[in-house]
């Protein structure tokens, strides 16, 4: 349970990093 929860914010902010490397 912690393990994915800890995989969906590593999702997560992968995608917002990309998002602000992007723009």
């Amino acid at each position: 349970m912690f393990v994915r929860v800890v995989y969906i914010d590593i999702v997560i902010f992968s995608f917002v990093f990309s998002v602000l490397f992007c723009f």
